[in-house]
């Protein structure tokens, strides 16, 4: 029972930071653009949304089924495409660019994906053992389980205000892993 609750917290907090991700893609400056009332943004209101775009391969993502998404503080914003192999996109102003294996990451199969406050990309890599990845100012940095990871298929990865990191597990019970 005790597993099952904390199983719905951990749920409830994966879909609350990826409707954050949500609300901070559709605006990104919301005042400046007069989207969204400035109480909606200090969180003294349900926002409202006075446009919402689609995105797709059109736009420039390897494929349309994305699995993760993050969006950093230079309002970069990140894609992964999960079980498909093709690696994650970074939308940056007009300019798309697409990384795989031969860029740096540790697998194609990218399932999660986070910013921090200080620009840094964290990389989960799901089902197929990869580990974790730090993307950091164009360099690559790799963590497994050799280096202190509970497990090796990452598919849940959350940043405090602090940069405290979370990462949560796709094997059986390797739990959440607290980085501080």
């Amino acid at each position: 029972m005790e597993r099952s609750e904390n199983s719905k917290v951990i749920m409830v907090s994966f879909l609350s930071l990826m409707g954050v991700a949500l609300f901070s893609f559709c605006s990104s400056n919301p005042t400046e653009a007069g989207n969204v009332d400035q109480n909606d943004v200090n969180g003294d209101a349900n926002p409202t949304f006075n446009e919402i775009d689609l995105i797709t391969t059109e736009d420039g993502l390897v494929r349309s089924q994305v699995y993760a998404l993050a969006v950093c503080p230079n309002n970069d914003i990140w894609f992964a495409y999960g079980p498909n192999g093709s690696g994650i996109t970074k939308m940056a102003g007009n300019e798309v660019q697409t990384y795989t294996e031969d860029d740096g990451l540790s697998r194609n199969n990218v399932y999660a994906l986070e910013c921090d406050s200080k620009g840094r990309l964290w990389i989960g890599y799901g089902a197929n053992a990869g580990g974790l990845t730090v993307f950091n100012n164009n360099e690559w940095t790799h963590y497994t389980t050799e280096d202190g990871l509970h497990s090796n298929n990452i598919l849940s990865i959350a940043v405090s205000d602090e940069n405290e990191i979370w990462i949560a597990y796709g094997a059986q019970r390797s739990g959440v892993t607290h980085i501080r």
